[in-house]
Protein backbone atom coordinates (compact mmCIF):
# COMPACT_ATOMS: atom_id res chain seq x y z
CA UNK A 1 0.00 0.00 0.00
CA UNK A 2 1.59 3.55 -0.65
CA UNK A 3 1.54 6.13 1.72
CA UNK A 4 -1.27 8.32 0.73
CA UNK A 5 -4.63 8.69 1.84
CA UNK A 6 -7.34 6.25 -0.75
CA UNK A 7 -10.00 8.61 -1.48
CA UNK A 8 -13.27 7.03 -2.47
CA UNK A 9 -16.12 7.89 -5.24
CA UNK A 10 -17.86 7.81 -7.75
CA UNK A 11 -15.72 7.73 -10.80
CA UNK A 12 -15.71 9.31 -14.29
CA UNK A 13 -16.23 8.18 -17.94
CA UNK A 14 -12.32 8.91 -18.41
CA UNK A 15 -11.63 6.34 -15.46
CA UNK A 16 -13.64 3.28 -16.61
CA UNK A 17 -10.81 1.34 -17.79
CA UNK A 18 -8.89 1.84 -14.63
CA UNK A 19 -11.82 0.49 -12.69
CA UNK A 20 -12.41 -2.11 -14.82
CA UNK A 21 -8.73 -3.37 -13.96
CA UNK A 22 -8.99 -2.56 -10.63
CA UNK A 23 -12.44 -4.82 -10.43
CA UNK A 24 -10.37 -7.70 -12.62
CA UNK A 25 -7.45 -7.60 -10.03
CA UNK A 26 -9.29 -7.60 -7.07
CA UNK A 27 -10.93 -10.87 -7.95
CA UNK A 28 -7.68 -12.05 -9.04
CA UNK A 29 -8.09 -12.15 -12.56
CA UNK A 30 -5.43 -10.64 -15.15
CA UNK A 31 -7.23 -7.92 -16.97
CA UNK A 32 -8.33 -8.39 -20.31
CA UNK A 33 -8.01 -6.01 -23.13
CA UNK A 34 -11.28 -4.46 -23.83
CA UNK A 35 -13.17 -5.19 -20.80
CA UNK A 36 -13.64 -1.69 -19.76
CA UNK A 37 -15.04 -0.41 -23.39
CA UNK A 38 -17.92 -3.10 -22.88
CA UNK A 39 -18.62 -2.13 -19.47
CA UNK A 40 -18.87 1.61 -20.06
CA UNK A 41 -21.69 0.62 -22.30
CA UNK A 42 -23.76 -0.34 -18.96
CA UNK A 43 -22.31 0.85 -15.94
CA UNK A 44 -23.98 4.30 -14.16
CA UNK A 45 -21.55 5.89 -13.04
CA UNK A 46 -23.58 7.60 -10.69
CA UNK A 47 -23.98 4.12 -8.80
CA UNK A 48 -20.32 2.83 -9.90
CA UNK A 49 -17.63 3.69 -6.60
CA UNK A 50 -13.90 3.36 -7.09
CA UNK A 51 -11.45 3.68 -4.36
CA UNK A 52 -8.36 5.55 -5.38
CA UNK A 53 -4.71 5.36 -4.34
CA UNK A 54 -3.30 8.02 -6.74
CA UNK A 55 -4.05 7.15 -10.15
CA UNK A 56 -5.00 3.24 -9.15
CA UNK A 57 -8.36 1.75 -8.53
CA UNK A 58 -7.72 -0.49 -5.45
CA UNK A 59 -11.17 -0.89 -4.61
CA UNK A 60 -14.36 -1.18 -6.89
CA UNK A 61 -18.54 -1.11 -6.17
CA UNK A 62 -21.31 -0.85 -8.26
CA UNK A 63 -24.94 -1.06 -8.05
CA UNK A 64 -27.68 -0.91 -10.67
CA UNK A 65 -31.64 -0.92 -10.32
CA UNK A 66 -33.48 -3.72 -11.47
CA UNK A 67 -36.78 -5.30 -9.94
CA UNK A 68 -37.12 -8.47 -7.41
CA UNK A 69 -40.03 -10.84 -7.77
CA UNK A 70 -41.25 -11.02 -4.19
CA UNK A 71 -43.90 -14.10 -3.02
CA UNK A 72 -46.95 -13.37 -5.07
CA UNK A 73 -45.96 -12.10 -8.45
CA UNK A 74 -45.19 -8.36 -7.32
CA UNK A 75 -41.85 -6.66 -8.59
CA UNK A 76 -40.28 -4.26 -6.22
CA UNK A 77 -37.51 -1.77 -7.16
CA UNK A 78 -34.19 -3.19 -6.26
CA UNK A 79 -30.83 -2.07 -5.53
CA UNK A 80 -28.46 -4.88 -7.62
CA UNK A 81 -24.95 -4.40 -5.57
CA UNK A 82 -22.04 -5.98 -7.64
CA UNK A 83 -18.92 -5.37 -8.77
CA UNK A 84 -17.26 -5.20 -4.97
CA UNK A 85 -13.73 -6.01 -4.69
CA UNK A 86 -10.72 -4.38 -2.74
CA UNK A 87 -7.14 -5.50 -4.19
CA UNK A 88 -4.84 -7.59 -1.67
CA UNK A 89 -2.63 -5.00 -1.25
CA UNK A 90 -5.32 -2.80 0.56
CA UNK A 91 -7.25 -5.16 2.30
CA UNK A 92 -8.67 -4.57 6.02
CA UNK A 93 -8.87 -0.86 5.51
CA UNK A 94 -12.42 -0.40 5.61
CA UNK A 95 -12.42 0.31 1.96
CA UNK A 96 -15.39 -1.54 1.28
CA UNK A 97 -17.54 0.08 4.12
CA UNK A 98 -16.72 3.57 2.43
CA UNK A 99 -17.90 2.27 -0.89
CA UNK A 100 -20.85 0.41 0.75
CA UNK A 101 -22.23 2.44 2.96
CA UNK A 102 -23.07 5.73 0.68
CA UNK A 103 -24.27 3.75 -2.26
CA UNK A 104 -26.43 2.43 0.42
CA UNK A 105 -27.90 5.50 1.42
CA UNK A 106 -28.20 6.48 -2.24
CA UNK A 107 -29.96 3.19 -2.55
CA UNK A 108 -32.77 4.64 -0.03
CA UNK A 109 -33.15 7.87 -0.89
CA UNK A 110 -33.79 6.83 -4.70
CA UNK A 111 -36.79 4.81 -2.90
CA UNK A 112 -35.39 1.91 -3.73
CA UNK A 113 -36.97 -0.53 -0.63
CA UNK A 114 -34.57 -3.14 -0.90
CA UNK A 115 -30.79 -4.23 -2.10
CA UNK A 116 -29.48 -7.27 -3.24
CA UNK A 117 -26.51 -9.36 -3.71
CA UNK A 118 -24.42 -12.45 -4.21
CA UNK A 119 -21.53 -12.78 -1.74
CA UNK A 120 -18.15 -14.50 -2.71
CA UNK A 121 -17.73 -15.09 1.39
CA UNK A 122 -20.32 -15.33 3.64
CA UNK A 123 -19.26 -13.15 6.81
CA UNK A 124 -18.98 -10.15 5.23
CA UNK A 125 -22.00 -8.47 4.40
CA UNK A 126 -24.00 -9.19 7.39
CA UNK A 127 -22.63 -6.27 9.12
CA UNK A 128 -24.04 -4.04 6.04
CA UNK A 129 -27.31 -5.81 7.07
CA UNK A 130 -27.53 -8.56 4.61
CA UNK A 131 -28.81 -11.74 5.07
CA UNK A 132 -29.23 -15.04 2.97
CA UNK A 133 -32.37 -15.27 0.83
CA UNK A 134 -32.32 -17.84 -1.49
CA UNK A 135 -29.94 -20.93 -1.84
CA UNK A 136 -28.69 -23.33 -4.92
CA UNK A 137 -27.01 -26.46 -5.58
CA UNK A 138 -24.89 -28.07 -8.01
CA UNK A 139 -27.69 -30.50 -9.84
CA UNK A 140 -25.63 -33.97 -11.78
CA UNK A 141 -28.06 -36.00 -13.62
CA UNK A 142 -27.30 -39.28 -14.78
CA UNK A 143 -28.27 -39.87 -17.97
CA UNK A 144 -27.88 -43.42 -18.86
CA UNK A 145 -30.62 -43.83 -15.63
CA UNK A 146 -32.87 -40.87 -16.57
CA UNK A 147 -36.09 -42.56 -17.94
CA UNK A 148 -38.71 -39.71 -17.93
CA UNK A 149 -41.91 -40.49 -16.58
CA UNK A 150 -44.46 -38.00 -18.53
CA UNK A 151 -44.45 -39.47 -22.22
CA UNK A 152 -42.82 -36.22 -25.02
CA UNK A 153 -44.75 -33.04 -25.65
CA UNK A 154 -44.14 -30.66 -27.87
CA UNK A 155 -40.38 -29.94 -29.78
CA UNK A 156 -36.91 -28.89 -28.75
CA UNK A 157 -35.28 -27.17 -31.74
CA UNK A 158 -31.76 -25.48 -31.90
CA UNK A 159 -31.87 -21.97 -31.95
CA UNK A 160 -29.64 -19.14 -33.80
CA UNK A 161 -28.74 -16.40 -31.57
CA UNK A 162 -31.29 -13.83 -33.53
CA UNK A 163 -34.13 -16.52 -32.55
CA UNK A 164 -32.76 -16.78 -29.16
CA UNK A 165 -32.70 -13.31 -28.12
CA UNK A 166 -36.38 -13.35 -29.97
CA UNK A 167 -37.46 -15.48 -27.74
CA UNK A 168 -35.83 -16.53 -24.44
CA UNK A 169 -36.25 -12.99 -23.03
CA UNK A 170 -39.95 -13.01 -22.72
CA UNK A 171 -39.55 -17.13 -21.71
CA UNK A 172 -37.12 -15.77 -18.76
CA UNK A 173 -39.94 -12.96 -17.61
CA UNK A 174 -42.69 -15.48 -17.37
CA UNK A 175 -40.57 -18.04 -15.48
CA UNK A 176 -39.21 -15.09 -12.71
CA UNK A 177 -42.89 -13.73 -12.56
CA UNK A 178 -43.85 -17.15 -10.81
CA UNK A 179 -40.65 -17.65 -8.62
CA UNK A 180 -39.50 -15.34 -5.59
CA UNK A 181 -36.03 -14.04 -5.71
CA UNK A 182 -35.63 -13.99 -9.26
CA UNK A 183 -34.22 -9.87 -10.88
CA UNK A 184 -35.01 -8.42 -14.22
CA UNK A 185 -32.18 -8.61 -16.83
CA UNK A 186 -31.19 -5.59 -18.96
CA UNK A 187 -30.45 -6.37 -22.67
CA UNK A 188 -26.53 -7.00 -22.14
CA UNK A 189 -27.17 -9.84 -20.11
CA UNK A 190 -28.84 -11.20 -22.81
CA UNK A 191 -26.02 -10.21 -25.39
CA UNK A 192 -23.88 -12.14 -23.15
CA UNK A 193 -26.04 -15.63 -22.97
CA UNK A 194 -26.43 -14.79 -26.10
CA UNK A 195 -22.58 -15.27 -26.48
CA UNK A 196 -22.70 -11.96 -29.22
CA UNK A 197 -20.57 -10.38 -25.72
CA UNK A 198 -17.79 -10.80 -23.67
CA UNK A 199 -18.70 -12.57 -20.41
CA UNK A 200 -17.00 -10.61 -17.63
CA UNK A 201 -15.97 -13.12 -14.91
CA UNK A 202 -18.16 -15.78 -15.87
CA UNK A 203 -18.68 -18.52 -17.88
CA UNK A 204 -17.63 -18.18 -21.43
CA UNK A 205 -21.08 -18.68 -23.68
CA UNK A 206 -20.07 -17.72 -27.33
CA UNK A 207 -18.99 -21.71 -28.05
CA UNK A 208 -22.03 -22.82 -26.15
CA UNK A 209 -25.69 -24.26 -28.19
CA UNK A 210 -29.28 -22.64 -27.38
CA UNK A 211 -32.41 -24.85 -27.69
CA UNK A 212 -35.64 -23.75 -27.21
CA UNK A 213 -38.67 -26.00 -26.48
CA UNK A 214 -42.07 -24.86 -27.91
CA UNK A 215 -45.41 -26.65 -27.54
CA UNK A 216 -48.13 -28.14 -29.94
CA UNK A 217 -49.06 -24.56 -31.31
CA UNK A 218 -45.78 -23.60 -31.27
CA UNK A 219 -45.26 -21.03 -28.57
CA UNK A 220 -41.71 -21.22 -26.94
CA UNK A 221 -42.42 -22.15 -23.19
CA UNK A 222 -38.83 -22.88 -22.45
CA UNK A 223 -34.99 -22.02 -23.23
CA UNK A 224 -31.61 -23.97 -22.16
CA UNK A 225 -27.94 -22.45 -23.19
CA UNK A 226 -25.44 -25.27 -22.66
CA UNK A 227 -21.84 -26.76 -23.65
CA UNK A 228 -20.12 -29.94 -24.02
CA UNK A 229 -17.10 -30.83 -22.45
CA UNK A 230 -13.60 -32.62 -24.36
CA UNK A 231 -14.96 -36.76 -24.95
CA UNK A 232 -13.49 -38.91 -23.45
CA UNK A 233 -13.04 -42.70 -25.07
CA UNK A 234 -13.69 -45.57 -22.43
CA UNK A 235 -12.99 -48.78 -23.86
CA UNK A 236 -14.04 -47.25 -27.14
CA UNK A 237 -17.62 -45.78 -26.06
CA UNK A 238 -17.46 -42.04 -26.49
CA UNK A 239 -18.64 -40.30 -23.53
CA UNK A 240 -19.25 -36.04 -22.91
CA UNK A 241 -20.31 -34.40 -20.26
CA UNK A 242 -23.34 -31.51 -20.72
CA UNK A 243 -23.01 -28.84 -18.87
CA UNK A 244 -26.19 -26.31 -18.87
CA UNK A 245 -25.51 -22.50 -18.51
CA UNK A 246 -29.10 -21.81 -18.04
CA UNK A 247 -32.33 -23.79 -18.48
CA UNK A 248 -35.90 -21.82 -17.67
CA UNK A 249 -39.23 -22.33 -18.56
CA UNK A 250 -42.79 -20.82 -17.79
CA UNK A 251 -43.70 -24.35 -16.12
CA UNK A 252 -42.17 -27.09 -14.53
CA UNK A 253 -43.20 -29.82 -17.07
CA UNK A 254 -41.83 -27.45 -19.99
CA UNK A 255 -38.72 -27.60 -18.10
CA UNK A 256 -38.56 -31.22 -17.62
CA UNK A 257 -38.52 -31.99 -21.40
CA UNK A 258 -35.14 -29.40 -22.14
CA UNK A 259 -33.40 -31.35 -19.48
CA UNK A 260 -35.08 -34.63 -21.62
CA UNK A 261 -33.56 -33.42 -24.12
CA UNK A 262 -30.06 -32.49 -22.70
CA UNK A 263 -30.06 -36.22 -21.71
CA UNK A 264 -30.52 -38.13 -24.99
CA UNK A 265 -28.17 -35.66 -26.54
CA UNK A 266 -25.43 -38.04 -28.43
CA UNK A 267 -22.81 -39.62 -26.43
CA UNK A 268 -23.84 -37.26 -22.92
CA UNK A 269 -23.19 -39.55 -19.33
CA UNK A 270 -23.80 -36.45 -17.52
CA UNK A 271 -26.13 -33.59 -17.25
CA UNK A 272 -24.31 -30.94 -14.70
CA UNK A 273 -25.84 -27.58 -13.95
CA UNK A 274 -25.16 -24.62 -11.43
CA UNK A 275 -27.02 -22.57 -9.52
CA UNK A 276 -30.70 -24.50 -9.11
CA UNK A 277 -32.90 -24.57 -6.50
CA UNK A 278 -32.34 -27.20 -3.83
CA UNK A 279 -36.20 -27.69 -4.69
CA UNK A 280 -35.68 -28.59 -8.19
CA UNK A 281 -39.10 -30.33 -9.67
CA UNK A 282 -36.73 -32.42 -12.05
CA UNK A 283 -36.43 -35.08 -9.57
CA UNK A 284 -40.38 -35.43 -9.48
CA UNK A 285 -40.44 -36.22 -13.50
CA UNK A 286 -38.47 -39.00 -13.26
CA UNK A 287 -39.08 -43.02 -12.68
CA UNK A 288 -35.37 -43.26 -10.98
CA UNK A 289 -34.79 -39.96 -8.69
CA UNK A 290 -31.90 -41.26 -7.91
CA UNK A 291 -30.47 -40.71 -11.57
CA UNK A 292 -30.43 -37.31 -9.82
CA UNK A 293 -27.91 -35.57 -7.21
CA UNK A 294 -27.73 -32.26 -5.63
CA UNK A 295 -24.68 -31.35 -4.34
CA UNK A 296 -22.70 -28.46 -2.78
CA UNK A 297 -25.38 -27.11 -1.03
CA UNK A 298 -24.80 -23.25 -0.31
CA UNK A 299 -26.49 -19.64 0.22
CA UNK A 300 -26.88 -17.28 -3.13
CA UNK A 301 -28.58 -14.46 -3.00
CA UNK A 302 -28.63 -12.02 -0.08
CA UNK A 303 -31.41 -9.33 0.65
CA UNK A 304 -31.00 -6.01 2.68
CA UNK A 305 -34.13 -4.41 3.70
CA UNK A 306 -34.03 -0.42 3.23
CA UNK A 307 -38.04 0.40 3.45
CA UNK A 308 -39.37 -1.97 5.93
CA UNK A 309 -43.17 -0.96 5.48
CA UNK A 310 -42.53 -0.44 1.36
CA UNK A 311 -40.70 -4.09 1.12
CA UNK A 312 -43.62 -5.93 3.43
CA UNK A 313 -46.41 -4.13 2.05
CA UNK A 314 -45.33 -5.07 -1.55
CA UNK A 315 -45.66 -9.35 -0.65
CA UNK A 316 -48.04 -11.47 -0.54
CA UNK A 317 -48.66 -13.89 2.70
CA UNK A 318 -49.89 -17.57 2.86
CA UNK A 319 -51.72 -16.53 5.74
CA UNK A 320 -53.70 -14.02 7.80
CA UNK A 321 -52.70 -12.52 10.93
CA UNK A 322 -50.63 -9.36 12.42
CA UNK A 323 -47.35 -9.46 14.39
CA UNK A 324 -45.49 -6.01 15.44
CA UNK A 325 -41.69 -5.93 14.85
CA UNK A 326 -39.21 -3.94 16.76
CA UNK A 327 -36.13 -4.03 14.13
CA UNK A 328 -32.34 -3.23 14.66
CA UNK A 329 -30.39 -1.56 12.16
CA UNK A 330 -27.04 -0.10 13.20
CA UNK A 331 -27.28 1.91 9.85
CA UNK A 332 -30.56 2.84 10.79
CA UNK A 333 -32.34 2.68 7.30
CA UNK A 334 -34.68 -0.49 8.56
CA UNK A 335 -34.85 0.68 12.07
CA UNK A 336 -37.65 1.06 14.22
CA UNK A 337 -40.93 -0.46 15.21
CA UNK A 338 -43.44 -1.85 12.65
CA UNK A 339 -46.97 -3.60 12.54
CA UNK A 340 -47.71 -6.41 9.91
CA UNK A 341 -51.78 -6.88 9.07
CA UNK A 342 -52.61 -9.45 6.61
CA UNK A 343 -55.66 -9.77 5.61
CA UNK A 344 -56.72 -11.85 2.29
CA UNK A 345 -53.53 -12.62 2.02
CA UNK A 346 -52.28 -9.07 1.19
CA UNK A 347 -50.22 -7.10 4.02
CA UNK A 348 -50.36 -3.40 4.95
CA UNK A 349 -47.20 -2.73 6.98
CA UNK A 350 -46.51 0.63 8.81
CA UNK A 351 -45.05 2.38 12.04
CA UNK A 352 -46.20 1.56 15.12
CA UNK A 353 -46.57 2.71 18.78
CA UNK A 354 -48.19 -0.81 19.99
CA UNK A 355 -46.12 -3.28 22.29
CA UNK A 356 -43.53 -5.21 20.14
CA UNK A 357 -44.45 -8.98 19.73
CA UNK A 358 -40.45 -9.61 18.87
CA UNK A 359 -37.31 -8.44 18.01
CA UNK A 360 -35.26 -8.71 15.28
CA UNK A 361 -32.12 -7.89 13.58
CA UNK A 362 -32.22 -6.05 9.81
CA UNK A 363 -30.18 -9.05 8.47
CA UNK A 364 -32.48 -11.84 9.81
CA UNK A 365 -35.20 -9.78 8.76
CA UNK A 366 -34.29 -9.42 4.92
CA UNK A 367 -33.17 -13.20 5.15
CA UNK A 368 -36.58 -13.92 5.57
CA UNK A 369 -38.50 -11.68 3.41
CA UNK A 370 -38.98 -14.02 0.32
CA UNK A 371 -40.60 -16.79 2.47
CA UNK A 372 -37.60 -19.30 2.41
CA UNK A 373 -35.76 -18.82 5.57
CA UNK A 374 -37.12 -20.02 8.72
CA UNK A 375 -37.73 -17.15 12.11
CA UNK A 376 -38.14 -20.33 14.00
CA UNK A 377 -34.84 -21.40 13.15
CA UNK A 378 -33.43 -18.35 13.80
CA UNK A 379 -34.93 -17.81 16.96
CA UNK A 380 -33.26 -21.20 18.23
CA UNK A 381 -29.75 -19.85 16.81
CA UNK A 382 -30.40 -16.88 19.21
CA UNK A 383 -31.29 -13.97 16.50
CA UNK A 384 -34.64 -13.57 17.25
CA UNK A 385 -36.24 -12.42 20.45
CA UNK A 386 -39.62 -13.01 21.31
CA UNK A 387 -41.44 -11.09 23.68
CA UNK A 388 -45.45 -12.62 23.40
CA UNK A 389 -45.58 -16.86 23.35
CA UNK A 390 -46.17 -17.97 20.13
CA UNK A 391 -45.11 -14.95 18.39
CA UNK A 392 -42.51 -16.05 16.38
CA UNK A 393 -44.30 -19.14 15.05
CA UNK A 394 -46.85 -16.60 13.72
CA UNK A 395 -44.55 -14.50 12.09
CA UNK A 396 -42.49 -17.74 10.25
CA UNK A 397 -46.21 -18.88 9.57
CA UNK A 398 -46.81 -15.82 7.42
CA UNK A 399 -43.52 -15.31 6.01
CA UNK A 400 -43.46 -18.45 4.88
CA UNK A 401 -44.23 -18.66 0.63
CA UNK A 402 -45.23 -22.37 -1.13
CA UNK A 403 -42.83 -21.60 -3.80
CA UNK A 404 -39.48 -21.41 -2.80
CA UNK A 405 -37.58 -18.57 -3.78
CA UNK A 406 -34.81 -19.33 -6.23
CA UNK A 407 -32.21 -16.49 -8.07
CA UNK A 408 -31.24 -17.78 -11.66
CA UNK A 409 -29.13 -14.60 -12.44
CA UNK A 410 -25.80 -14.19 -11.37
CA UNK A 411 -24.97 -10.78 -11.19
Amino acid sequence: MTGGAVEVRTITEAEVDAWSDGLEIGFLRVPAKGLGAFRSSYIDLDRTWGAFDGERVVGTLRSYRTELTVPGGAFVPASAVTNVAVTATHRRSGLMRRMMEPDLAASAARGEPVAVLIPSEYPIYGRFGFGPATEHVWLSLDAGRARFLPPPWGAVELAGVRTFLAEAPHVYDRYRAAAPGNIARPDWKWDVLAGTAPSPGGADHSRAFRALFRDGSGAARGYVVYALGEVEWESGRPQVTLEVHELAGDDPAAEAELWRYCAQVDWVRTVQALPRSPHEGLRWFLADARALRLSGHSDMMWARLLDVPAALSARSYAVDGRVVFEVVDPLGYAAGRFELDVSGGAGTCGPSSAEPDLTVPVDVLSGAFLGGTSLLALRQAGRVEEHRPGAVAKADQLFRWPVPPVCLTWF
